[in-house]
């Protein structure tokens, strides 16, 4: 269980397998997301799926959080490690200069 799910989108690539389940578990004891999640979680699956998280606190399962873009890829929880090495590979084999400034810019232009 991923009790906060707008860190997520610190990262670049998010990999979870299907067993994950994400939400906003707060609101079940009375705690207001104070973390900038009602900042950054409408950014990334949009108001209306936000909303439904950060209200009802209903768990999202993996599959969901996939479809909501919550997550980049879903697989088995066997496969997880394997997975990401080879997502790894393929990254690090292109030229990293590129690479870092389009991920900068990519970054850049989402803040603004």
């Amino acid at each position: 269980v991923l009790f906060c799910s707008t860190h997520s989108r610190k990262y670049t690539i998010i990999l979870q397998p299907k067993s994950a389940i994400f939400g906003v578990f707060c609101r079940r004891w009375g705690v207001p997301l104070i973390d900038g999640g009602t900042l950054r979680l409408p950014r990334i699956v949009g108001l209306g799926r936000a909303m439904d998280m950060i209200l009802t606190g209903r768990p999202v399962g993996a599959q969901e959080a996939l479809q909501m873009g919550l997550v980049t890829s879903v697989f088995e929880t066997g496969d997880l490690l394997s997975e990401a090495i080879k997502i790894a590979k393929q990254i690090a084999s292109f030229p990293q200069i590129c690479m870092r400034a389009d991920r900068a810019s990519a970054y850049h232009s989402y803040s603004q």
